[in-house]
């Protein structure tokens, strides 16, 4: 996994949820702001699902909260997380599916989409 950058006290990261819109999270995740960073926890404000902030500490290697539901982004991270995901959604339509394990980076896939796209759709079950 590419190491992540290290976080200052003060800086903008984004929350999200893996039930995000279970749970009122805005598209871009929640805007939060780091508080405190130690050897082991990253502590976060952010506005939380009921709009009242929140104080959340991460997992400082996982950026995951204590029950594995909430994670932290950068802008820059989410920006690549959407493009896999348009790229994911073309493949999907032409029954194209790459496991977890897949080597490929995210340009590739971009390109292999875009490709793909470019052919009939056809009717498989």
């Amino acid at each position: 996994m590419k190491e992540r950058k290290k976080l200052k006290v003060g800086e903008e990261i984004l929350v999200f949820d893996t039930n995000g819109t279970k749970v009122g999270q805005p598209e871009g995740g929640w805007v939060g702001q780091v508080i405190s960073v130690g050897p082991k926890y990253i502590t976060v404000k952010y506005p939380g699902g009921s709009g009242v902030n929140k104080t959340t500490q991460f997992g400082v290697e996982s950026w995951r909260n204590h029950t594995g539901f909430r994670q932290l982004r950068t802008r820059e991270e989410h920006i690549l997380v959407k493009r896999r995901a348009q790229a994911d959604v073309v493949l999907r339509e032409h029954k194209v599916y790459f496991g977890t394990g897949n080597t490929f980076t995210l340009e590739q896939i971009e390109q292999i989409a875009k490709l793909i796209g470019t052919f009939p759709k056809t009717e498989r079950d």
